[in-house]
């Protein structure tokens, strides 16, 4: 940060924008006496300013900062999810498509070492003198001649334009009997099977060998051991002559699909990779998401799952096989996280195509909001017989240039099922708007966006908007919503523009309060499109104590209806699966009503919470059960119903006959002891704290435990085998825990589960393996409780007391001392 001298009644800032920065206060120029020098080395930014102020002495500072080629990050807001929204009136949001290059596709493959493909799995990265572009991708020869047992090509290009592409005779590594190839990496030992080469620019680093860092998955040489499978890590002084890491790989094992960069709001490495999950739907075994982060290039810590496909894609693109992830390009983009999903449609074609996620953490993402049922591809499949209609691959991260965001992708004419032979792979570019990846739009009728609670805010206030005719105003709001004085909207002054940084003022303010509290801004307008806004370097919401919680007692409820009570984060949904219901029954309730499981013998009867698969770091179970049945009854569960339980798989049950309480996450487990009286409520709890894991019966502790971070999953190849790949207990986790469905209660979350890839199912195996109602609740469930907030013992404590007779009074999740 520029230092400022204090003494000073100057206040200077500095805006980062399209990888320069610029001075912003414009009182500098009034002043008259100002001495500004701009110095641009590579990727070296040098800012002297020497300010006189007439009674001030003169104030001289220089400022040093080394960006990545890569990092795109900034002080806007985006309106991509609802992170900063508190209330919208008469907004929508629209998701917007990435424009396809007319002239596309711009590389093809037309060496014969490339042979039929030449596309991204890579990155492009500008170039350090500030003119053109590199891309590291990769070609695929399908008839080998490396001697490894595949035929990856990992090659280089550059470029002027970012349209017409040159390879380089490089000169480093032979193909047949020549070197006069764009061949960049290829490994002695592993020749042809290494791929996906993800290159990060870090300039900041104190030996210059290792101003570039590269990762690439490399199959096993050795298939027995398959000890050398995984990422592997190199360095670099100039992004073509590569040295490995003195231990690879750097990642053991893991999916063979992943993307790596640069994290400048963590300074660290931030990755997500394939992995694999067991879903309870269609297809059962299915390529998912993980994240990893590190701040040592050299050892990254086993991946957390964060993504599964959920049953809006399914019904999107139905099939037995259902939807997968085939990868993530994730990275920091402005104040966030942008990702560009892999939607592979192994149930329904066999293409792959690109959805827009988002995130505020790297971690925790969000999905497109669906429009009747369907989210909206941000990069679609090409028309049928064109050169991307087949499978779509982004790279590593796009390039942004002044409103410009650049993407450049890798493209197959053909699905995933078509022979290597019959496929053609290239490279395609696509642009879009800055900051355009979603917008909250208005019509004839006046908009109103309200934030949450923000702190920084101050300095300017600017937009990134289009005004079709109408005007977007903007307020500043205290905690309470009461507008301060001169900051209202008739004081405004109206934009009716359409830059991607137009200002806003008020007739007596050139600038947002100055205030030690958090504050709201409201935007409205009409006809417009707000895409961000910037109001300060280092603007975040301030109430994070708002949090997901759903609470259903039942009460007013009938059949199968149910109203979650606890609504300060919206309401929540509830489904009714088979034979369970809603029962006005006092006696056999803990107020007026609960629900009532029954079985048929057959069929699963549950009750599903809708939007619980991300847990995360922090969470509580919580219901009252009351049953006659002396056998194991779950009480929570995403369980597919057979064999070992594995990642995304949760169970929270008890049996009365052993005196046991168990709770089951990411392959591991927790158990308690007590005496569990049948025909009578119960209040079973499991709270979940960063991997601590507490179980509580009763309202009383009765268990606890510690799960690792990781992952672990079903490895068919070797049939029963699970593949752990847990990381120490001194690794926090970072993502908590992720399920592969909502959340169900009185049963699992399938009767039947099946492996129809032909590619993973279990020799022998010849249908679907069926599970019954054997652990069926069979009796009254109250009550019900998930928060994504760890409650205390005392709070437990609270709701585990017997309730007095009449009816109750709604969420006991009242924002406590839990975290």
């Amino acid at each position: 940060m520029p230092v400022k001298d204090p003494s000073s009644r100057l206040a200077t800032r500095l805006i980062f924008q399209d990888t320069r920065w610029c001075l912003a206060d414009e009182s500098a120029k009034r002043c008259g006496k100002d001495l500004i020098m701009i110095c641009r080395a590579p990727q070296l930014i040098l800012l002297a300013l020497l300010i006189t102020v007439s009674g001030v002495s003169s104030v001289s500072a220089d400022v040093a900062l080394r960006k990545g080629l890569g990092d795109l990050t900034g002080p806007w807001q985006l309106f991509v999810d609802d992170y900063l929204v508190a209330r919208k009136t008469n907004v929508v949001r629209t998701y917007h498509r990435f424009k396809k290059h007319p002239g596309n596709p711009v590389l093809s493959p037309n060496k014969p070492w490339e042979g039929g493909r030449s596309y991204l799995y890579g990155t492009v990265l500008p170039n350090e003198e500030g003119r053109g572009y590199r891309m590291w991708y990769q070609g695929y020869n399908e008839k080998g001649n490396f001697g490894g047992r595949r035929g990856y090509v990992n090659a280089y290009a550059t470029s002027k334009d970012g349209i017409h592409w040159e390879k380089p005779n490089l000169g480093i590594f032979r193909w047949r009997d020549s070197t006069a190839n764009n061949i960049f990496l290829a490994r002695k030992h592993s020749p042809g099977d290494d791929h996906n080469p993800q290159i990060i620019h870090t300039p900041w680093e104190k030996d210059p060998r290792k101003k570039y860092k590269m990762i690439t998955f490399v199959y096993a040489a050795n298939r027995k051991t398959r000890l050398d499978e995984g990422y592997w890590g190199s360095f670099s002084a100039d992004g073509i002559h590569w040295t490995d890491m003195a231990r690879n790989p750097v990642l053991p094992d893991g999916g063979d699909v992943g993307n790596f960069n640069w994290d400048a709001h963590r300074r660290t490495y931030m990755a997500t990779v394939k992995i694999w999950a067991t879903v309870p739907r269609g297809e059962g075994f299915r390529r998912c998401i993980g994240t990893t982060a590190t701040k040592d290039f050299g050892a990254w810590p086993h991946p957390e799952l964060v993504l599964v496909p959920d049953e809006i894609d399914d019904a999107m693109h139905p099939g037995r096989m259902g939807v997968q992830f085939y990868g993530l390009s994730s990275f920091a983009y402005e104040s966030g996280y942008i990702g560009f999903l892999w939607i592979f449609r192994t149930g329904s074609g066999g293409q792959i195509y690109i959805q827009l996620v988002s995130s505020r953490d790297g971690i925790n993402w969000i999905r497109v909001e669906p429009t009747n049922g369907r989210r909206p591809a941000a990069l679609p499949n090409g028309p049928d017989g064109s050169w991307d209609a087949g499978c779509l691959f982004s790279s590593g991260h796009p390039v942004v240039e002044g409103d410009t965001i650049k993407l450049w992708y890798g493209a197959w004419d053909k699905d995933h099922r078509a022979p290597d032979s019959a496929i053609t792979g290239r490279v395609g570019l696509a642009t879009l708007r800055k900051d355009g990846f979603a917008s909250l739009d208005a019509g004839n009728t006046t908009g109103l966006v309200t934030t949450r609670l923000l702190k920084g805010l101050g300095g300017r206030l600017h937009v990134n908007a289009v005004v079709r005719g109408g005007e977007l105003r903007a307020e500043v709001l205290d905690a309470d919503g009461t507008v301060l004085p001169g900051y209202g909207r008739a004081a405004c002054k109206a934009v009716r523009g359409r830059g991607i940084e137009q200002r806003i003022t008020w007739e007596t303010h050139e600038e947002l309060p100055v205030s030690k509290r958090p504050l709201k801004l409201r935007f409205v307008f009409n006809r417009a499109s707000l895409y961000s806004f910037r109001a300060g370097p280092r603007v975040d919401v301030d109430d994070k104590s708002v949090h997901f919680r759903a609470f259903f007692d039942f009460e007013g409820d009938s059949g199968q209806v149910a109203t979650d009570k606890a609504t300060g984060d919206g309401s929540q949904q509830g489904r009714f699966h088979n034979n369970v219901t809603v029962t006005r029954d006092p006696a056999n309730s803990q107020g007026e009503s609960s629900l009532v499981f029954t079985s048929d013998g057959k069929k699963l009867s549950t009750f599903q919470i809708v939007d619980t698969m991300n847990l995360g770091k922090n969470f509580t179970l919580a219901t009252k059960v009351k049953t006659s049945v002396k056998r194991v009854t779950r009480l929570f569960s995403t369980y597919r119903g057979c064999d070992r339980p594995v990642a995304g798989e949760l169970i929270f049950d008890f049996n009365p006959a052993t005196g046991t309480v168990r709770f089951v996450a990411n392959g591991q487990t927790v158990v308690g002891k007590c005496s569990i009286a049948t025909s009578r409520y119960h209040h079973y709890a499991v709270t979940y704290d960063g991997g601590l894991v507490t179980l509580y019966f009763d309202g009383r502790q009765i268990g606890a435990g510690r799960l690792l971070s990781g992952t672990c999953y079903y490895d068919y190849a070797n049939v029963g085998s699970v593949k752990e790949r847990f990381n120490g207990p001194e690794r926090k986790t970072v993502a908590g825990i992720y399920l592969s469905s909502d959340l169900r209660v009185g049963e699992d979350a399938a009767g039947k589960f099946e492996i129809f890839d032909r590619n993973l199912k279990p020799p022998g195996t010849t249908g679907p393996i069926i599970t019954g109602p054997d652990e069926q609740l069979i009796g009254f469930a109250d009550e019900i409780l998930v928060t994504k907030r760890t409650l205390d013992a005392r709070e437990i404590a609270t709701l585990g007391r017997p309730k007095p007779p009449g009816p109750k009074k709604g969420d006991p999740d009242n924002q406590g001392r839990g975290r």
